[in-house]
């Protein structure tokens, strides 16, 4: 079972199959997902990856059903493994924006549904996957270019790194 929790998860020709896949227009993709749920649990708050996340599932073919941490309280009122129990049992993926990124290894570790990572503090693969589109959208390519990041640690354009390029 494959887990998207770090860029790193992937190898660099995962990395260009997603890039290839995400520059398709949305007629051109299969429905892999077609009848599945995907479970968007969000303790943070969003507005970009929530929106982003929810209609690449309904792209996919898939009924995207968010999930806050008010309802579910992660950790605290019902432990992980159990929330991730209970998901797996109406939902295919489990995608989750989390604060500890322990909380994503510990529902990867039962290993029973895929699990994306959409933020944690540690890492997030999503957001560096949209940072080499949108370099090959303005620019063409990703090779040969100088890429200066300020920001979060978690949140940069690692993924060039990892194909390579910087």
């Amino acid at each position: 079972m494959k887990h998207l929790l770090d860029i790193d998860d992937l190898s660099a020709t995962e990395l260009l199959s997603i890039i290839d896949h995400a520059r398709k227009a949305p007629t051109e993709l299969n429905r892999p997902l077609e009848g599945d749920g995907v479970a968007c649990y969000f303790a943070k708050q969003s507005a970009r990856t929530r929106n982003s996340t929810e209609m690449a599932v309904v792209q996919l073919g898939g009924h995207p059903v968010y999930i806050t941490d008010a309802e579910v309280s992660l950790g605290k009122r019902e432990s992980v493994s159990d929330v991730t129990h209970t998901l797996a049992c109406y939902h295919r993926i489990i995608c989750a924006r989390v604060y500890g990124h322990g909380d994503l290894e510990a529902m990867a570790a039962l290993n029973i549904v895929p699990i994306v990572n959409l933020l944690s503090d540690a890492a997030h693969p999503l957001q560096a996957i949209a940072d080499v589109l949108t370099i090959i959208a303005e620019f063409g390519t990703v090779e040969g270019k100088v890429v200066t990041y300020v920001g979060d640690a978690n949140n940069g354009v690692v993924a060039l790194e990892h194909l390579g390029f910087i």
